[in-house]
């Protein structure tokens, strides 16, 4: 293989991992502590991961509210994917919940929460079947080990079906390599 032939593969390489990238990931920034959401959508079944990071005090405990159309979306569970803190209150109805340090944690500065992927889970059941919805995290307040409480920014994702990015990309790669190859049979004669 010829050295110009490489160079094309590796630059559209490049130019597919960040459509990719750009395509499926979501964050969103506040203040100096950050939050994010990410999602998975699976037939009826939609997660929605809380991530965080930059709390340099650590935190106790934070509280939020998620927004999302009840016609469409039941929220079913949320879970904290960190043995140190626990839920203490959900409100299915209206999104509200609250996650605390467990009592056998509060005194140990290293469990506190600093950063975590994928620290808090909600599980949602899709009652339409519909794969475009919008959730909003509002509300968001830490409580951190000096007592003081931030409230960070609104987040909103779009919650949709990734598979059309996975099929789209794939058709795309396929044209191009094709292309490249059919161009270097052409050069060969």
């Amino acid at each position: 293989m010829g050295k110009k032939y490489l160079k094309k593969i590796v630059i559209v390489l490049i130019f597919v991992f960040t459509i990719l990238n750009l395509c499926i990931s979501y964050s969103n920034a506040g203040t100096e502590k950050t939050i994010n959401l990410k999602s998975e959508i699976v037939k009826d079944e939609i997660k929605v991961f809380l991530n965080v990071d930059g709390i340099e005090k650590g935190a106790l405990g934070l509280q939020g509210t998620l927004n999302f159309d009840h016609e469409t979306l039941k929220l079913e569970e949320v879970k904290v994917n960190d043995e140190n803190f626990k839920v203490t209150a959900v409100n299915n109805d209206n999104g509200k919940f609250i996650v605390e340090i467990n009592d056998d944690a509060f005194f140990d500065t290293d469990k506190y929460l600093y950063s975590k992927e994928n620290f808090i889970e909600f599980k949602f059941k899709d009652l339409k079947e519909k794969h475009n919805y919008k959730l909003t995290l509002a509300e968001v307040k830490f409580v951190d080990s000096a007592m003081e409480t931030t409230q960070l920014e609104d987040i909103t994702i779009k919650l949709k079906s990734k598979n059309w990015i996975i099929i789209l990309v794939s058709i795309i790669l396929f044209i191009i390599i094709s292309f490249l190859i059919i161009k270097k049979k052409r050069r060969k004669k």
